[in-house]
């Protein structure tokens, strides 16, 4: 059985990620993740849909996505198309 979380997206939506399943993408939960064009690392938190209530655009309805939180406590999904461009934290800076 996997373990799954519960956490709340800025507009107030509940939403339940699977915390093992960030594997799928390459990544763990707990991993300090960015895009390589930005400055700011964000927490990997799981995966999950994206759920109704909030516009993802491109994105089919029930698509899994990697979800991250920034050091703000800002919780969002990462596009498919930045999946590739992450990297991880450098665990010497």
């Amino acid at each position: 059985m996997s373990q799954k979380e519960k956490i709340t997206l800025d507009d107030g939506v509940i939403l339940e990620v699977d915390v093992e399943a960030c594997s799928q993408f390459g990544f763990q939960a707990g991993d300090r993740v960015r895009p390589d064009y930005a400055e700011n690392y964000a927490t990997v938190i799981g995966v999950a849909a994206l759920p109704d209530e909030v516009r993802g655009d491109c994105i089919p309805s029930g698509q899994l996505l990697l979800w991250v939180r920034s050091d703000r406590d800002q919780v969002c999904f990462v596009p498919p198309s930045i999946i590739a461009r992450l990297e991880k934290e450098d665990s010497h800076e």
